[in-house]
């Protein structure tokens, strides 16, 4: 629970479905924060008991630390 990055969002889901995208969105983010940070991200959504729309995302702060780190030595140009 600790030593982790977490991001919650609550939101009210629309009552006429939209007719834009694919419903690709959640699986989107879901390879990205994968490809970002391996096994070291978890993802959760979907409908609670009052009908809100609940995502959640963690990232262990070490995966965000080595990312970090990994920036870095990449913009570093050796001289």
């Amino acid at each position: 629970m600790h030593n982790k990055l977490r991001i919650e969002s609550c939101n009210l889901p629309r009552l006429v479905k939209s007719k834009v995208g694919f419903g690709s969105g959640i699986d989107n983010i879901r390879n990205r924060l994968k490809y970002a940070y391996n096994q070291n991200t978890e993802i959760t959504a979907g409908i609670d008991d009052e009908g809100f729309y609940i995502l959640n995302i963690s990232i262990s702060l070490d995966a965000l630390i080595i990312e970090s780190e990994d920036k870095k030595a990449e913009q570093t140009i050796p001289l």
